[in-house]
């Protein structure tokens, strides 16, 4: 899943409001430069022009206009975020599980950035497969679930960052449309294989379990060398991937739905605190990407 700076997204909304980078760069308190470069790595993320540039002249492009208003509305919400963050005097210890499916390097630096306002109190990180993460939830050794989950898995107090389509996946040059399949699975409790499997074998189509990797890198990795079939999130699909030919006789596919839950019972201050931090950074890319 694409990650946004929200730094990039307030220099989008400045350079709109102020008509022009030096006075956005002026207002933001960054050189010309940096906030030009801000700019030019959204564009970059999100595959389109933002904006038109004429001499001194830049205007909004219809892809910047349309995602203006949510665009305002979550760097709003980062704020407030991180005004309460840092007004708060937070104590005590917070354990936040992911599964493997989750871009482990942008959640470090979320969590590092929110140790480093808050030192009092100590972070932990455990990445395991949802099933292990659901369980220890339960269990209260995990604090924040960070899980995938079907539309029958959601609770009322869950908060669903984002919900996409998932694909069977196959390399370009391995259709696998003959025979026995080989499956890619991310190990013998992979959230995928509960929703795959027993749709292959209602269709009566043969398979076996060829690899197990714990990782959604190694898993496209290994569907990108011709190794297997799997299935993934729509946005993990690559270049090198196509979707599986025999996936047409199947029924369709479930969305799939990321979502932070909280421990049963009473939570911590801290616990409050570093979920709004969370739904508000890894929730932000949601509805920017379907506007534009």
């Amino acid at each position: 899943m694409l990650q946004l700076d929200v730094e990039s997204l307030r220099t989008l909304l400045t350079v709109i409001d102020h008509g022009s980078i030096t006075q956005a760069a002026s207002v933001l308190h960054v050189s010309r430069s940096a906030a030009s470069w801000r700019i030019k790595r959204l564009e970059e993320q999100v595959g389109q022009q933002l904006f038109v540039r004429d001499g001194r002249t830049i205007t909004p492009t219809p892809a910047a206009r349309a995602i203006l208003d949510d665009t305002r509305s979550l760097v709003e919400h980062h704020d407030r975020v991180a005004l309460h963050l840092q007004n708060a005097d937070l104590t005590g210890m917070v354990t936040v599980g992911a599964d493997t499916d989750a871009d482990v390097a942008h959640l470090t630096r979320l969590l590092g950035s929110f140790r480093r306002v808050n030192p009092a109190v100590d972070v932990n990180l455990v990445v395991d497969q949802a099933h292990n993460i659901r369980q220890q939830l339960e269990t209260g050794s995990v604090d924040i679930a960070l899980v995938q989950g079907l539309d029958e898995h959601l609770a009322p107090a869950d908060r669903v960052l984002w919900s996409e389509g998932l694909v069977w996946a196959t390399s370009v040059a391995c259709p696998f449309d003959e025979g026995t399949v080989p499956l890619v699975t991310f190990g013998n409790d992979c959230f995928y294989r509960t929703v795959g499997e027993p749709l292959l074998d209602t269709a009566g189509i043969d398979y076996r379990i060829a690899l197990s990797i714990p990782t959604t890198t190694g898993v496209v990795a290994s569907i990108e060398d011709g190794l297997g079939v799997a299935l993934l999130p729509a946005n993990r699909m690559t270049d090198r991937l196509m979707e599986w030919p025999t996936a047409s006789e199947l029924p369709e596919l479930p969305r799939v739905h990321a979502l932070i839950r909280t421990a049963p019972g009473n939570q911590s201050e801290s616990v409050d605190r570093l979920v709004d931090l969370l739904e508000c950074e890894l929730g932000v890319t949601a509805p920017l990407l379907e506007a534009v």
